[in-house]
């Protein structure tokens, strides 16, 4: 008498799918937090290179005329992620000036807040949990 060998089984079995199935879970639940932080630091590195680069043309713009001006050109600034609002405050006659970036939609959950930048260079937040320290060198 002979013995047909068993047949070989082919696929996964309930028990290897749900395994796999909770570690895509775990690992999912691990990576989107970090990739969400990544993505306000990304924007709020853009917030602050518009803001630097908005300072810039406001100093090349009083070196030629003597003051600042009272408005900013669209042309002058802009946030390519949209994620923040630039404003432009200019005082003292066009001796001093205030620049803001106040964060929008989802980024308005960023620790570091509403961004600002003056004709001295000081670099602040405001409504922030994080202190300036950290927000302007992270």
């Amino acid at each position: 008498m002979s013995r047909t060998p068993p047949a070989t089984r082919t696929g996964w079995s309930l028990v290897e799918l749900l395994l796999v199935l909770c570690i895509v879970g775990l690992l999912t639940q691990w990576a989107l937090p970090s990739a969400s932080e990544w993505v306000q630091r990304t924007r709020r590195n853009e917030a602050r290179l518009a803001l630097l680069q908005t300072a810039h043309w406001l100093e090349r713009y009083a070196a030629a005329q003597g003051r600042y001006p009272d408005t900013l050109p669209d042309s002058a600034w802009s946030v390519p992620s949209q994620s923040y609002r630039l404003s432009y405050t200019a005082a003292a006659a066009g001796q001093r000036f205030t620049l803001l970036a106040t964060p929008l939609g989802a980024q308005a959950s960023d620790p570091c807040g509403t961004l600002s930048l003056d004709q001295a260079g000081a670099r602040g937040v405001r409504l922030a949990s994080w202190n300036t320290q950290t927000c302007w060198s992270r």
